[in-house]
Parts: C-alpha cells; structure tokens; sequence
C-alpha cells in the first residue's frame, strides 16, 4: 500500500482511523481500568467482594500493567502494531465479557489484570500505528483525540452505573462495556485490513511528511549501546520524565479526590460524583481542543499549558475547595490528564521509527505504573497517620509548576508542530 503523505489528502485519511483508535482507547482504558471501580459497590452487593479483595485486585491491576508495558517493548516490534493493536482490543472484548459471569474474586482478580496488561500493550500499538499511517503535521490531533477515549469510555461508564446496573444487573454493564469492545474489533479490522496494517511489520507502510526531520535513527542492538544512547535523546528522557512525574502527582490527584472532597472538605456524595462526570466530560472536549491547539502551536506550548491549568486547578483545591472552583478544578484535571498521553506519544513518534517508539513508549508506561503505584501507596500512608489531604494536593500543585516550567524548556527541535 502506498505510504500516506502530508497534504490535504493525508489530513482527510486520517480520520477514519482516527474513530476507531479512539474506539479502542475507550475500551482498552475507560472500560478496563475505571469500569470495575466504578461498579465495585454494586460488585460488593451481588458477590460479596470486600474492600480487602478490592485492594489486591488494583494492586493487581498496577503491576499487571507495568508487565504489558514491559512486553510491549517486545512483542510490538515483532508482532505489527496493527496486529497487536486487534488483537488486545479483541482480548479486552473477551475479558468483559467474562467478567459478567466472574463470581469470585480470583477470577475477577485474573480477568481485571489481564485487562490492565492488554490495555498497556493497546497504547504502545496504537501510538505505533500513528507513526506508520498519520502525518507528522497531523499526529499531535490525531493522538490528543485518540488518547481522549479514555473520558468517553468513563462518561459511558457513569451512564452505565446510573441506567444499565439498576435494571440488569453488574453482569448487564460488563455485557454492555464487552458488545461496544467487540463492535470497536470488528470496526478496526476492517480499517486496519484496508490500509494494509495488518501484515508483518516489515510490510507496514510509514507516513511520508515535509516536516519530517531527517531519518529516525533505530536503537543500536547491544544492550548497554542501547541504554547510552537512549539516555542522550530527549524524546526519551521527557517522556519517562513526564510520565513518571504525572504517576507521582495525577494519580495520587484522582485516587484521593473523593475522601478528600467529602471526607475532609465535608461536601455531599452527590457532588464529588458530578465532579467524575465533568472530568470525564472535559476529556471528551479537550480532545479536539487541545489537538488543535498542538497542531498550531506545538507539542512543547500544549504540555506547558496543560500542566499550568493543573497547577492552578490543584492550587484552587487548597486554598478555596468550594462548589464552583472544585468544578473548574475538575475540568482543569481532566484536560490535562486526557490529552497528555496523546502529545507526549505525538512527541515521541515525530522522534523515532513507529517500531523504536513503541519501545520509548513502554518505557515511559513503566516509569508512571511503579512511580503512581508508590505515591498512592505513600498518599495512604499519609492519611493513616493524620495527615490533611490539603498538604497532599499543596504537593501536587509544586509538581504541576515544576512540570510546566520543564515543558517550557523541551527541546523545540523534536516537538511535533
């Protein structure tokens, strides 16, 4: 298949891969990692899951990912990003609809992980797969929308929670959330089928683009030449830097939002769930927002921008944590947090090969699985011992700053425009 260039014709192509990466990605993430905890007090009831089981399965959960993280560095390259990309999308369709039927928690513990492994290696393919088939010129939208699935699939979750659980059902939900992934397979490979992306992934086509660069260069094939070399590209030291400081300061940021807003602040259940809707709302719109505003000013001032909106939005929460400002809060996180995934992956792909970025990318993945898993795990420690979630949200305003004032300072060179 011909390679896909950079005019108007490439602008108009990329759309129709563009829906059902975007499809995957709610699958994949919206359904995978925030559907069980979203039905856990409904899973409670029907199973008679405890809390202590809960715990294990997240723990679970984490380091499942990190291991897809680390086999995506692998299995990307040899496999196809195409065909890595259909075939955890399929296995996600499999797990929901297991999960209907789950009635125990080592099942449900077995099914979650697998969910959580298989959505690491989804991401890693589908940032390949715009490496192969998008315009550089392009990519920074095509990503920043992609990576706003995540906010569909949680705003499909709240829908499922409120109408699909009342009439039928936990099983009912997974059901739901397991037809909508199997739809999402079937979509994809028809598109990935027609534009030749499911071959080996030597047979791949590769986006031809003027505003490429040079040629990326490839990884050397020892190890420790690998390792220097990586650690000399910025594409790579940003990507693992940024992902490992948004794991230390947006996780801990949504873990603890709830027992902080009604816990410590005092606010009524009815509001902290209106502030889940707006943040998976505000994902949802930031998608094109901010893609747009990437395409036009770059990777570097879109990062730098988002990280002050956090800033500010964490600040807010300590200083005045009332309705309306908690409410901008909430739209502040979910613009940041959505989009970051698909401009920092846009980064990395104008950097690399499609194959050397899958690597970069699995990379980054495990910088934010093991730094978030500590922080939430240091965020308890904290509450256990007395400690205000004020001074935990202090914290991540500083981090916040710290990362706008690193964006500001990326390389303009290898940002994606």
């Amino acid at each position: 298949m011909a390679a896909i260039d950079g005019d108007g014709r490439g602008r108009q192509a990329i759309w129709d891969l563009v829906g059902p990466l975007t499809l995957s990605i709610a699958a994949s993430h919206g359904f995978g990692f925030f559907l069980f905890p979203a039905l856990l007090p409904a899973t409670r009831a029907e199973v008679g899951l405890t809390y202590t089981s809960a715990a294990y399965i997240t723990a679970a959960a984490q380091a499942a990912y990190m291991v897809g993280s680390v086999a995506a560095m692998t299995l990307g390259p040899r496999i196809g990003a195409g065909r890595l990309m259909l075939g955890t999308t399929c296995l996600t369709a499999a797990c929901l609809f297991a999960l209907a039927g789950a009635d125990s928690a080592p099942t449900i513990g077995i099914l979650i992980a697998t969910l959580a492994a298989s959505a690491a290696l989804n991401w890693t393919s589908i940032a390949a797969l715009s490496g192969h088939h998008v315009p550089v010129n392009r990519r920074a939208l095509a990503l920043a929308v992609v990576s706003s699935g995540t906010a569909w699939g949680v705003s499909i979750n709240g829908v499922s929670v409120s109408f699909v659980v009342p009439a039928w059902g936990v099983a009912g939900a997974w059901t739901l959330a397991g037809g909508l992934a199997l739809a999402t397979a079937a979509l994809a490979g028809l598109v990935l089928a027609r534009r030749g992306a499911l071959g080996p992934p030597t047979a791949t086509p590769t986006v031809v683009s003027p505003d490429t660069e040079g040629t990326p260069e490839p990884a050397p094939s020892s190890a420790w030449r690998a390792a220097l070399w990586w650690l000399r590209k910025p594409a790579v030291f940003y990507a693992c830097l940024f992902s490992a400081l948004i794991g230390l300061s947006a996780m801990p940021y949504s873990t603890y939002l709830g027992a902080y807003l009604q816990g410590e602040v005092g606010h009524p259940a009815t509001l902290a769930g209106a502030v889940w809707s707006l943040i998976g709302f505000s994902g949802v719109a930031a998608g094109l927002g901010v893609g747009w505003f990437a395409t036009r000013y770059g990777v570097r001032a879109s990062l730098c921008t988002s990280f002050l909106l956090f800033f500010a939005g964490a600040l807010i929460l300590v200083l005045s944590p009332h309705p309306p400002v908690v409410f901008a809060a909430s739209v502040f996180y979910g613009i940041m947090y959505f989009t970051f995934w698909g401009l920092i992956a846009a980064y990395v792909t104008r950097a690399f090969t499609p194959e050397t970025s899958m690597r970069v990318i699995g990379a980054s993945l495990i910088c934010f699985g093991t730094v978030g898993a500590l922080a939430n795990w240091a965020g308890g420690l904290w509450a256990a011992s007395g400690g205000s979630f004020a001074v935990l949200y202090g914290v991540v305003a500083g981090l916040a700053l710290i990362m706008a004032l690193l964006a500001f300072g990326m390389p303009r060179r290898e940002a994606a425009r």
